[in-house]
């Protein structure tokens, strides 16, 4: 199933985007999905897994939120922290509860939220999924 309008990837594939980065946001996101799969099978209120894998356009720039210098600030728009506005399959990272993208981890938690919102959530994450086999496919976008 795509998620991703061709509209959406078009504005994704701007983001300079290496073959490496592309590889861990692809791991980090299938890291998610599966999260998010595991606590559809058996919701638990309670449920709360973290992993180090950060952001590897924040980790490019420092390893930092130093978004002036972030290769977000290509995708279009004119929000400040251009990722966080970055529409994934119609879903962007405000619409997500379940899933928290930091520079460093990637959290998935229930956090007593309601069972609807994982759909919303693996839409979000599958999308990235598909931007980074795109990126991959080409060997990377400048």
């Amino acid at each position: 199933m795509t998620v991703l309008t061709e509209e959406e990837l078009e504005n994704l594939l701007k983001v300079p985007t290496t073959f490496e980065q592309a590889k861990l946001i692809k791991q980090r996101n299938e890291w998610a999905l599966e999260q998010l799969e595991r606590l559809e099978k058996n919701w638990n209120a309670e449920f709360s897994e973290e992993i180090d894998l950060g952001c590897p356009h924040c980790t490019f720039v420092g390893g930092s939120h130093n978004c002036d210098a972030c290769h977000w600030r290509k995708y279009p728009g004119d929000y400040y922290m251009r990722c966080a506005s970055a529409s994934f399959g119609g879903i962007k990272l405000s619409d997500v509860d379940l899933v928290d993208y930091g520079c460093f981890t990637v959290s998935v938690y229930a956090d007593g939220r309601d069972e609807d919102e994982i759909e919303d959530a693996k839409t979000f994450v599958t999308g990235h999924i598909e931007w980074a086999e795109e990126v991959i496919k080409r060997g990377g976008t400048e």
